[in-house]
């Protein structure tokens, strides 16, 4: 995905922006051959796990806090300077994505579980938890995930803070609790990506278990990165 947040106008009167620099990484495929999806913005090269937006109108608008750039944009070439390990593939053939509902529910001090109990009715198979701190709630969010795992739903915990992993560190409703109530940490997913593969997983197995299983193995490949000396891709 290439692009880059700048106006194809000349701004007030003066020459146009080159929009050739971010739309250029699209252009040599053998570069990016085998890197799975990349975000190419404001001459920086990103894998799509763990890349998000950082600024709503900057024009280097993405980052990958706690990856960094696979390489750069520059004088009408592609320089790869580290390949992600990608994680085993989805079977697409078995892939059923339909009716799948998983929603993201934000914990912060003094919330309460309505939200949670909500969505579960609503028929909710998954949820992700946009938790504070490296993935911390409270002893009443953390009963609440106890019983919705109990009752089939995959409970993924996130973080609303912009890098770093999500751990479980503390107890009194801290991750801690929260994972021994059944919650899948999420790594540095933050919640909208964690959200994407937990409906990817449930559409391809379905059982809770095993999709706790995938979650964790998934996630096991999301930040080694192995760095190479040279461009070895062209």
């Amino acid at each position: 995905m290439p692009g880059g947040p700048r106006r194809r106008g000349p701004p007030r009167g003066g020459p146009a922006p080159p929009l050739g620099g971010p739309g250029r990484g699209a252009a040599p495929p053998i570069a990016a051959r085998d890197l799975g999806v990349l975000v190419c913005f404001d001459g920086q090269v990103y894998p799509a796990r763990g890349t998000r937006k950082a600024h709503t109108t900057a024009p280097a608008a993405f980052a990958a806090p706690d990856g960094g750039p696979l390489g750069r944009v520059g004088d009408g070439e592609v320089r790869i300077s580290a390949v992600p390990v990608r994680p085993k593939p989805l079977d697409l053939g078995a892939f059923r994505p339909d009716g799948i509902r998983v929603d993201i529910v934000a914990c912060y001090p003094g919330c309460d579980i309505r939200a949670l109990r909500a969505v579960a009715d609503a028929g909710a198979r998954g949820v992700v938890l946009e938790a504070t701190g490296a993935g911390n709630a409270n002893p009443e969010v953390a009963a609440e995930v106890a019983r919705l795992t109990a009752s089939g739903v995959v409970v993924a915990l996130s973080t609303r803070v912009h890098a770093g992993p999500v751990a479980a560190l503390y107890g009194n409703g801290g991750g801690a609790d929260l994972v021994r109530a059944g919650a899948v940490p999420t790594g540095t997913l933050r919640p909208s990506q964690a959200r994407v593969l937990l409906i990817a997983l449930l559409g391809a197995y379905g059982d809770p278990e095993r999709v706790r299983a995938e979650f964790n193995d998934s996630l096991d490949s999301l930040h080694s990165l192995d760095s190479l000396e040279r461009n070895t891709h062209g």
